[in-house]
């Protein structure tokens, strides 16, 4: 148990460490921040659009939504995806492309809890931006968001295991770099799942029954399209306990996965180089 709770303080120290020390390398790249946070307003911009245009052609409304409630649907989601995303389906890989993942395992911290510090840091800077956008499109949209209390509190207690349960999910596919020369059909593939499976793309009413079946037995619905749902007032605040079942069973199923896998795959790793 000291062997367990030390090897826990190790990871925490570290994490925060890389945390710091992504926030001042972020910084330095101020530009990119500002491009990547307009991409993902134009995203929710265009998702907003489609789905209040459908909403227009039936009367007003679709699976429950008016223009408002899409609004505030799609303004939410700009933020949560932030707060969820890791990034490390990305960086990861590159890594290990370039052949710099090799220096990752010369550090005492373990290469993940060195990516989730670097990838926390980045929502941090990111969200400086995204923010003051969501603002500005509330008000634009008119936006309809209306939490209760127990909804606020519940999505505060849910998004601690979405982050473990999407990083999770997310290192399971960066993973397969290991034996994969390129992941870029996976990663498209596993983008494609989460924006659709996972509330970015549309909100779970409009999507047909089976589909919306399936995007509630996976992590990724629960994880995004969830909260959001609790903050415009279209979820219970009773479900989150449903929400916390689910994305604690995926999670700890994937990381029990995640470890026999990590270890042979840092065998096979092989740097392919550029």
């Amino acid at each position: 148990m000291t062997t367990v709770a030390a090897q826990l303080g190790h990871m925490w120290s570290g994490g925060s460490a890389q945390l710091r020390l992504g926030m001042i390398q972020l910084t330095q790249y101020r530009a990119s921040f500002a491009i990547w946070a307009l991409s993902s307003t134009l995203q929710a911009v265009v998702a907003m659009a489609v789905w209040q245009a459908v909403a227009a052609a039936n009367g007003g409304t679709t699976g429950g939504y008016d223009a408002s409630g899409f609004a505030g649907y799609f303004v939410i989601a700009l933020i949560l995806r932030e707060l969820t995303f890791t990034g490390i389906v990305y960086h990861l890989p590159n890594r290990v492309e370039t052949g710099k993942f090799a220096i990752y395992l010369l550090r005492p911290l373990h290469p993940l809890v060195q990516t989730y510090g670097a990838s926390f840091a980045n929502s941090v800077q990111s969200l400086v931006f995204v923010i003051p956008i969501a603002a500005v499109l509330t008000i634009a949209y008119d936006a309809t968001i209306s939490p209760s209390p127990a909804a606020v509190l519940a999505t505060i207690v849910v998004l601690p295991f979405a982050i473990l349960a999407r990083a999770s999910a997310d290192s399971m596919v960066a993973i397969s770099s290991f034996w994969l020369v390129r992941i870029s059909g996976i990663r498209g593939i596993y983008a494609m799942a989460t924006l659709l499976l996972g509330g970015q793309f549309a909100p779970l009413a409009v999507l047909p029954d089976w589909l919306a079946t399936i995007a509630r037995a996976l992590p990724f619905y629960w994880a995004l399209g969830f909260p959001i749902e609790l903050l415009v007032g279209r979820a219970d605040a009773s479900e989150a306990i449903t929400a916390v079942a689910v994305l604690a069973a995926w999670s700890i199923g994937l990381l029990l996965v995640l470890q026999p896998a990590w270890r042979a795959g840092t065998r096979a790793y092989e740097a392919v180089g550029q």
